[in-house]
């Protein structure tokens, strides 16, 4: 029996050194924070055991698949490669070949995103699904490998296992791209600028997100990364134009006037996180929601120029990425690695936090988690407004978060 627990006190010491426990405890934020990251860890290992919802199906089509994003993007580029560019913001025509459980899926990117999705129709439905999951996979890692932790793999297993990941995966969309292609380009923009140009340029095909950049960009003098994603993006706008006609771009325009993209805004969502939709859920009106949107921008967009003009870059990033996530007119659960990103940038600035900061970054980092757990009680009806009134708070959590991470670095920074 002795053999038995010293066997076993073996294993146990060697599997924590894998974990580098001592490390994490000490350098991933602190007790507190890290209680949250590992129980989020835990639960979403459990959700891809028991509600993977067909992320493995690789043989169903478009009309037998269960309820997955990609589809709008496969279906859009399918348009686009069969010369229906234009069909693709028309919601009657596009849903046609789509399951019931898919009908209420749109396209609503830009048209210029039509050049990628339409070089994926190319390939069979299952085979660029795969295609897909592994430019994900491979994102997700490289969103942990930008912030250099060194911290062992534990760090990219954590991150891995976040509900932003687990939801994009499973709805098969292409957030953990787009993030990873934002932070890789603000941290390296000075040392490789064509490269973080690039990589701008490619985000552009879910603006969301972008809409600040420009504003950390001239706040920091990039002047060759901005100069570089302005004219790559402008020569892609021009391409889809040439490729796809004017009329795609026009169709586009309206959808937020009068068609689809419009309808989207003025629909509340519990998942979706942002100022607009927080005022919805407290019941304001559609103009009210709207002016509170464009103020967020505005305050928001402010709260950036200040930051990257008054401490340098490495101090500015995870800074103004959580502001960006704070501001964005659409974010939802699958957006919510941004939201991790900037707190592993931070990490590897500040590796142990104040108490405060533990709390509300780890409550933040396990949000959609909790409000999931919420509303997916849909039987019980004190639960679902408690999931309401969560998400109608959380962009507030995120201001309050880029506050004090702003406080914590600006404290850093005198010290070097």
């Amino acid at each position: 029996m002795g053999s038995f627990f010293r066997v076993m006190r073996a294993v146990r010491a060697q599997y924590l050194n894998a974990l580098n426990a001592d490390a994490l405890n000490n350098n991933f934020g602190g007790p507190l924070f890290l209680f949250f990251v590992v129980t989020s860890a835990i639960a979403v290992l459990s959700l891809f055991v028991t509600e993977s919802q067909g992320l493995f199906d690789f043989l169903g089509g478009l009309d037998r698949i269960g309820r997955e994003d990609f589809l709008a993007f496969y279906r859009a580029g399918d348009l686009a490669k069969g010369g229906q560019a234009d069909l693709v913001y028309d919601p009657a025509v596009f849903i046609q070949p789509f399951s019931e459980l898919n009908r209420g899926l749109l396209f609503l990117n830009p048209p210029h995103a039509l050049l990628i999705f339409e070089l994926l129709a190319f390939l069979p439905y299952q085979m660029a699904r795969v295609v897909v999951l592994l430019v994900n996979l491979i994102a997700i890692y490289g969103i942990v490998r930008v912030a250099h932790l060194r911290l062992g793999f534990s760090p990219y297993v954590l991150t891995f296992l976040v509900y932003g990941s687990y939801s994009s995966l499973v709805l098969l969309q292409i957030s953990p791209i787009v993030i990873f292609l934002i932070a890789y380009a603000l941290v390296n923009s000075v040392s490789r600028p064509v490269l973080s140009g690039l990589a701008l340029a490619a985000a552009t095909i879910k603006p969301q997100f972008g809409l600040l950049i420009p504003v950390f960009l001239i706040g920091q003098k990039d002047w060759r990364t901005f100069w570089i994603a302005a004219v790559v993006t402008t020569a892609l706008i021009s391409l889809s134009i040439f490729r796809f006609g004017w009329p795609v771009w026009a169709n586009y325009i309206s959808t937020f006037t009068d068609g689809s993209g419009s309808g989207h805004f003025n629909q509340v969502y519990i998942g979706m996180i942002t100022v607009g939709q927080s005022l919805g859920k407290l019941w304001f009106s559609s103009d009210y929601r709207v002016w509170a949107q464009i103020l967020a921008l505005v305050l928001c967009g402010g709260g950036i120029w200040y930051v990257a003009r008054t401490i340098s870059r490495k101090f500015a990033v995870p800074v103004c990425l959580m502001a960006m996530a704070a501001a964005s007119p659409s974010f939802l659960f699958y957006d919510w690695l941004i939201i991790s990103a900037s707190l592993l940038l931070l990490l590897q600035l500040v590796p142990s936090w104040p108490p405060h900061l533990q709390i509300t970054a780890g409550f933040l980092w396990i949000a959609p988690l909790v409000q999931m757990m919420l509303f997916s009680d849909g039987q019980v009806a004190e639960t679902v407004e408690a999931a309401r009134y969560l998400s109608a708070f959380l962009p507030l959590l995120m201001l309050i978060v880029s506050i004090q991470i702003y406080l914590l670095v600006r404290k850093q920074a005198s010290y070097q």
